[in-house]
């Protein structure tokens, strides 16, 4: 009798860490995948007339001693500009209110 109650606990031991293998796998395979939109921003201008550009920042360019060669303008009223100074060409960026923006 000894020997069979043995082999019981040793069976019930076996379905024990089986069942505990079981659980831990089905944790594992039922991870949640949450999925990643990634958006990017583009700043797209537009071609404008240079007659067209605002004031303050025809006045911060003549300011530096440049002249505007082509204008654009994105929708948040940004201008990208390129400019001449003497021989020297540059691409340059300015807020509608004459103020130069880095980028």
């Amino acid at each position: 009798m000894p020997n069979r109650q043995a082999n019981q606990k040793h069976l019930i031991m076996k379905k024990l860490v089986l069942s505990a293998f079981l659980a831990m796998s089905a944790m594992t395979v039922s991870a949640t995948v949450v999925p990643t939109t990634i958006v990017a921003v583009q700043d797209e201008y537009k071609e404008i007339n240079v007659a067209d550009v605002a004031p303050a920042v025809v006045e911060a360019v003549k300011a530096q001693g440049a002249t505007i060669e082509k204008a654009y303008i994105n929708d948040q009223k940004e201008y990208k500009l390129e400019i001449k100074t003497g021989d020297a060409a540059s691409t340059v960026y300015y807020t509608a209110d004459g103020k130069a923006i880095a980028k």
